[in-house]
């Protein structure tokens, strides 16, 4: 009977946690239409925090202290309630001001508190069989924090970690996966998106998109057409330390590649030199790449594969063998050309 309990703290973890990130982005942009520079901006959020905390200093700091009071089922439901509504709008005023700060400890006392007073409000419609309340607060940490960052398993592992008490895990893990999926499909992003897009996340995949293979390939790879022979296979492998031998039609057309572990047992066999020939030890090879494609895509091929050099063929269907991009040309290419995030802000800055 507990874990339907557990399961209706988890659905309602779902909808308290987009709630609280759209209250704290909502107070970021109100802080930002007063125009204000910043040291006002940081004063004007501390002087909320301060008039909020002359009559409840429980709104400073991490909230640690409360959180243990409210494990240990040592507040009143009401006074829990008012201080909920009270640290919530502490953290909006110092978040959105830009204050020095997380939302990682806020989001555990919001976590515990919905947890704890779901509890007694259960138990004031008289319903039966519910779990205590400090379980209750101790798994609606866990519940919110899955919600808020979109980590569930991080999020159970945590309070595993705190409690180590086995038989919270499957109301645990139900509670989190039912908050996560449930704020997921409210509010898409988590607690850090928003920050991360700010700080310039997102701005170095962009550049890769506009960086192509064709300026970092190499051409004229080492190639053979189908019909050579063995002999000249083993010449080409022993020049070029690569691993694998490209093969083109008469057109020029990529049609496949010869690999160096599928010839390795027989380089010391002379008798092959003119029996086998390179359509014989023809392999699908490497996954190509089109010369039109984004750095973005060319290391999405190299994830998966493990090979040091991609062939680069020519856009649409002849499949032209144009050249080979090297992974090593590919990083420093990425090291070189894509700014970092600070030098981008920096630049933005003394333009304005």
């Amino acid at each position: 009977m507990e874990l339907f309990y557990y399961l209706a703290l988890g659905l309602l973890a779902g909808f308290v946690a987009p709630w609280f990130l759209r209250s704290l982005r909502g107070s970021e942009k109100l802080f930002g239409k007063t125009r204000l520079p910043t040291y006002l901006r940081l004063a004007l959020g501390g002087l909320v925090v301060g008039i909020l905390a002359l009559r409840h200093p429980e709104v400073c700091g991490n909230g640690y202290s409360v959180v243990t009071g409210i494990l240990q089922e040592q507040w009143l439901w009401s006074s829990l309630a008012i201080l909920l509504l009270l640290k919530v709008t502490a953290t909006c005023a110092s978040f959105g001001s830009g204050a020095v700060g997380g939302v990682f400890t806020p989001t555990l006392f919001v976590g515990a508190s919905v947890g704890y007073l779901f509890g007694h409000a259960c138990a004031g419609l008289g319903l039966g069989g519910l779990p205590a309340p400090g379980a209750l607060a101790l798994t609606g940490m866990g519940m919110v924090l899955a919600a808020t960052t979109h980590a569930p398993l991080m999020a159970i592992i945590m309070i595993f970690e705190m409690t180590l008490d086995y038989q919270l895990i499957l109301p645990l893990m139900l509670g989190c996966v039912l908050a996560h999926f449930t704020a997921l499909s409210i509010e898409g992003s988590s607690i850090y998106s928003t920050s991360l897009q700010r700080k310039g996340a997102g701005y170095a995949q962009r550049q890769l998109a506009l960086l192509k293979v064709g300026g970092l390939m190499k051409p004229d790879p080492a190639q053979v057409r189908p019909d050579t022979p063995f002999n000249q296979i083993a010449r080409h492998f022993i020049l070029h330390a690569y691993r694998y031998l490209y093969v083109v039609n008469e057109q020029g057309s990529y049609i496949g590649a010869v690999g160096l572990q599928d010839i390795k047992q027989y380089l010391g066999s002379s008798s092959l030199d003119h029996l086998v020939v390179a359509q014989d030890l023809l392999t699908d090879g490497p996954p190509i790449i089109p010369y039109s494609a984004s750095l973005e895509e060319a290391l999405e091929r190299f994830r998966s594969y493990s090979g040091e050099r991609l062939p680069v063929v020519a856009d649409g269907s002849s499949s032209r063998l144009l050249g080979s991009l090297a992974k090593t040309d590919l990083l420093l290419a990425l090291a070189e050309r894509v700014p970092s995030v600070a030098d981008r802000f920096s630049n933005k800055a003394k333009e304005s």
